[in-house]
């Protein structure tokens, strides 16, 4: 019967594995999938798409898919998709997919604007629209059609500004994205400041005949008059004045009564007032004279024409050009700064039309006057004088900038932003003054005495042009530390990265650092006290000659014009090595543990040995090594000594004690093997003569029996 064979079949524990190794919507797998993420998210368009395909893979064969598979149907919003996993041994592990199905529709179908028409017909492809309202329009409405489930912006009643508005109108879908922008540009008139006639008409009240009247109608001149006969029947008059803009009112229209007779003669005077939109007015007269003697004089006494700086520019005395009768044309050309002009004229008793104050709008000015004698009989042509003001000056630059008195080094008018750099506590303030280059131009910002903290002070000075154009010069006053001084410097190996031995004093400014006879090169590193402001020139890497080399360390205080000097002199040492080490010890075919430190070594080899190739390399390739006792090895113990004779003529010993074996004795080992047969034999011999004695003894008691 044989031995029993054992089999042990060993059942796996049923697999926790109950993960995704794909999860795909529509044959793509989900942006981002990772078997350990359980949600994820999705965006579909409602206009697209009514489902999505899912489909999965288990990570482990035996692992079963349940839930949400297949083609799923979506419904308007956030739709959840269930996807459980369950392991072999019954774990469950559900992934979700939040699907957002929402309307991707954000197209404007209609946009118009309540009782106003756009300049153009709406369309879809068209982005931009104009409106214009009269002033009294202070409201619009504005509509717009997109589809249902999309959200319209800026529709609705907007208030409006004067002059021009822009609203923007534009659809924002269900799922958040914005369509095309509709651009509408309402503007809105400005309010009307005309409160001028376009007309005046005056009737005999009875008759409706037209009655003249002078000087002829102008919107610009508001008095007139009415010269009657004795004899002329009129007694009330009908006065009609037309406004210039249909926004104005006017007042003082109507039927009118002239005065009461008075020794004979009557003087009736109206007035007709317009009121403008903005409700300024102008007021018109109108004098009826009946059975009055009057003047038929035009002529001219003074005439002063006075800009807003003062100056008499066009006049009949101290005036910089003279008023002549009979000339009706002038040209006056005034400085830019002048911003408005004032033009009298003064008769004895004559009518004067066309004077006044006029402001510039532009740079030019025009004045119409004329003269009408007292009875209307006479008058004269138009005295034009046309005003041209000059250009306005566009110089915004600076002839000079100073700091405490001094023009800024390397200013320039064209350069227009300055640093300078103080040491702190030398200065508590500083005192800025500017001159521009034209005198017309006007500063203004930072001019005068500033406190000075510490760190960046920034000043701006505004210049600006007569016309009104700006120009900024920055002046920088950088208040900053004045410490130039090293915190550590060191010289160090760039082999061995260890510094070269010397004293460093922040306060002491030349040094001289011995390196070795054969240094080729040194790295010079260090740190200022101020390491975050200021700046250290001369660090890094120095190759050193024949006799060594010299290296300046420049640091630059944080207030730029501070510097300290450090000067190393770096020489390449004379003195003879003294370095009585090995770099390498080693016995060839034998297995020696060298360390540098250890002096003492055993080793044993077989009696067949006579010499040793022990193997050794200086540390300092200037020493020499001298190998002793390692020929001719002797029985027992031998000594071999490695002497490392230094440079400067010093010396130290590594000693290898060699235990050699001693050679085998053949005769004796013969003897040894004769004898231990001999005692194999006697051992023999006697095992059988007892054998054979305990036999005849057993013999003969069998016999007494």
């Amino acid at each position: 019967q044989s031995e029993t064979y054992r089999i042990t079949i060993i059942k796996e524990a049923p697999s926790d594995d109950n993960t995704l190794r794909d999860l795909s919507i529509d044959g793509h797998t989900i942006e981002g999938f990772d078997k350990d993420t359980l949600t994820y998210y999705l965006e579909t368009i409602y206009e697209n798409t009514n489902t999505v395909s899912i489909n999965d893979t288990a990570n482990h064969e035996n692992a079963t898919v349940l839930g949400d598979l297949d083609d799923v149907e979506l419904s308007l919003g956030n739709n959840t998709i269930n996807i459980r996993v369950v392991a072999e041994d019954g774990s469950i592990k559900t992934y979700r997919i939040i699907v957002s199905h929402l309307s991707g529709s954000n197209n404007i179908e209609d946009l118009f604007v309540e009782n106003y028409d756009f300049d153009q017909s709406f369309s879809p492809e068209r982005t931009r629209y104009e409106i214009t309202v009269p002033y009294t329009q202070e409201t619009i409405r504005i509509f717009a059609e997109a589809n249902p489930l999309s959200t319209i912006t800026n529709t609705g009643i907007k208030t409006l500004n004067v002059g021009e508005n822009y609203i923007e109108v534009y659809a924002t879908a269900q799922n958040g994205e914005r369509g095309k922008v509709y651009e509408i540009y309402i503007i809105r008139e400005d309010i009307c400041r005309d409160s001028s006639l376009k007309d005046l008409i005056i009737k005999d009240a009875k008759t409706e005949d037209l009655i003249d009247f002078v000087p002829d109608f102008r919107p610009s001149t508001t008095d007139y008059l009415v010269v009657l006969d004795k004899d002329s029947p009129i007694d009330s008059l009908i006065i009609e004045g037309i406004a210039n803009s249909e926004h104005a009112t006017v007042g003082g229209n109507g039927y009118k009564v002239l005065k009461t007779i008075i020794d004979g003669e009557y003087h009736s005077v109206f007035e007709i007032t317009v009121r403008a939109q903005d409700n300024s007015t102008t007021t018109y007269t109108f004098s009826v004279y009946k059975d009055v003697e009057l003047s038929s004089s035009t002529t001219v006494n003074v005439v002063s024409l006075i800009g807003s700086d003062g100056t008499i520019y066009l006049g009949t005395k101290n005036a910089e050009k003279s008023f002549e009768l009979g000339t009706y044309y002038y040209e006056i050309r005034v400085p830019h700064h002048v911003s408005s002009m004032n033009l009298t004229m003064q008769t004895n008793t004559a009518n004067v039309y066309g004077t006044g104050t006029k402001v510039f709008e532009d740079n030019m000015l025009e004045f119409n006057a004329y003269i009408v004698s007292q009875n209307g009989e006479n008058k004269t042509h138009d005295y034009t004088i046309m005003v041209i003001r000059d250009e306005a000056e566009g110089d915004n630059t600076l002839e000079d900038l100073r700091l405490d008195g001094n023009t800024i080094l390397g200013f320039s008018p064209d350069k227009h932003y300055y640093e300078i750099n103080i040491s702190h506590g030398s200065k508590s303030s500083v005192r800025l003054q500017a001159t521009p280059a034209f005198k017309t131009a006007k500063l203004n910002g930072d001019i005068g005495t500033f406190l000075i903290e510490e760190g960046k002070n920034a000043f701006a000075i505004n210049i600006t042009a007569q016309n009104g154009e700006v120009q900024t010069y920055t002046v920088v006053v950088n208040s900053r530390s004045a410490n130039a001084h090293l915190d550590d410097l060191k010289i160090i190996d760039p082999e061995t990265e260890e510094a070269f031995p010397f004293t460093f004093n922040p306060e002491t400014f030349d040094y001289t650092v011995n390196v070795g006879r054969l240094q080729e090169s040194v790295l010079l590193a260090g740190s200022a006290q101020d390491q975050e402001n200021a700046a250290i020139v001369g660090l890094g890497h120095y190759t050193l000659g024949e006799n060594g080399t010299e290296a300046r360390i420049n640091v630059i205080a944080p207030d730029q014009s501070t510097m300290l000097t450090y000067t190393i002199h770096i020489v390449r040492s004379e003195s003879q090595s003294d370095c009585t080490e090995l770099k390498t010890l080693s016995v060839d075919g034998h297995h020696l543990s060298f360390n540098p430190s250890n002096r003492n070594y055993t080793l044993s080899v077989g009696h067949d040995i006579d010499t040793l190739d022990v193997i050794a390399e200086a540390n300092d390739s200037r020493s020499l090594v001298n190998i002793v006792g390692h020929e001719q090895l002797k029985e027992g113990q031998n000594v071999i000594i490695v002497e490392v004779l230094a440079e400067n003529g010093s010396s130290s010993y590594y000693q290898i004690l060699v235990d050699k074996d001693l050679v085998p004795n053949h005769f004796l080992t013969a003897m040894l093997i004769i004898s231990f047969f001999v005692w194999i034999i006697t051992a023999l011999a006697y095992l059988i003569r007892t054998s054979v004695n305990n036999k005849a003894y057993h013999n003969r008691k069998q016999t007494i029996k």
